[in-house]
């Protein structure tokens, strides 16, 4: 149960965690004063309809600025290229979010399987360990539910996490 919940606690922050570093786009709204912040390009950024002034942002850099004009070619360019990103994250999001929907599947138990170990008569103990006594490695193959696949599947997204915080 502890490692079933770290799993998923560390599967949830490496989702999370390449988020911080995403680029943002920043605008006043006009409506309300208030400055918006978000993954995902307003609709009118770099249009000809034009709108409120939109920073962009990536790793705390300023990428752009609308009030700066630009050349037709470079604006659509930089237009077409925000919205390829918003495909491209939005790909990566739902690709992510199917492995973790499966490895989460595949550490949870079925419902009403505890409720079905729960209705069967407990093993008598005490005669289970005089008719066959265990050895380390009896008891270590009998508690090991984990592959060595889902092993290193987990060892792999700790890298990623821990190269992501650096």
């Amino acid at each position: 149960m502890i490692v079933r919940t770290l799993f998923i606690t560390l599967l949830l922050l490496c989702q999370i965690a390449p988020v911080a570093a995403a680029r943002m786009y920043q605008w006043q709204d006009p409506d309300t004063g208030t400055t918006q912040l978000s993954g995902t390009p307003p609709a009118w950024y770099r249009s000809n309809a034009g709108g409120p002034r939109v920073f962009v942002f990536e790793k705390g850099q300023l990428l752009d600025d609308t009030a700066r004009k630009l050349p037709e070619d470079e604006r659509k360019a930089l237009r077409q290229q925000a919205l390829i990103q918003v495909e491209e994250d939005l790909e990566a999001a739902r690709t992510k979010a199917e492995e973790a929907e499966r490895l989460r599947s595949e550490f949870t138990p079925p419902v009403g399987r505890d409720e079905a170990l729960n209705e069967t008569e407990p093993e008598p103990v005490a005669e289970a360990r005089s008719a066959a006594p265990e050895t380390a490695d009896d008891n270590e193959s009998e508690v090991q539910d984990v592959s060595d696949e889902q092993i290193e599947q987990m060892r792999e997204l700790i890298r990623q996490w821990e190269a992501s915080q650096q």
